[in-house]
């Protein structure tokens, strides 16, 4: 990562700022699709789909409690006990990707790579938050 980036994060330019509410809003949008979608799957024909759709459901509740905190914060600068709940929830997180991913692979193997590169590049994009600044 290059040093203008973390700058960029430290500081809360607008762009970044802009990119962290966008990222919120569509993790609120594709919760309340998944949401929707949940809703008309059929318990006994679908019910592997409806174990997937709800573990990604976590994933993304998960996510949005993440990006709620940072889009709250007018600096990235997290204080410590903010930041050890944050890596927990982080955690928690990345073990129910880790099932996703496994649950798609039995299911959807195809979509297994397009679901890595997306909860991979979120996941990044946390811990460069978490990790990297202050």
């Amino acid at each position: 990562m290059n040093r203008s980036l973390v700058n960029d994060f430290k500081n809360q330019t607008p762009h970044v700022k802009k990119n962290i509410n966008k990222t919120h809003s569509a993790l609120l949008d594709e919760l309340d699709n998944l949401e929707l979608l949940i809703k008309r799957y059929d318990f006994e024909l679908e019910f592997p789909k409806l174990i997937t759709t709800t573990t990604r459901i976590k994933i993304i509740k998960d996510l949005i409690i993440l990006f709620s905190y940072f889009k709250n914060k007018d600096t990235l600068a997290i204080p410590s006990e903010d930041k050890n709940k944050l890596l927990n929830t982080l955690k928690i997180c990345n073990k129910r990707i880790k099932l996703h991913l496994y649950q798609l692979k039995i299911l959807v193997p195809n979509e297994v790579p397009t679901n890595i590169d997306y909860f991979g590049m979120i996941v990044k994009i946390c811990l460069t938050i978490l990790l990297k600044i202050n």
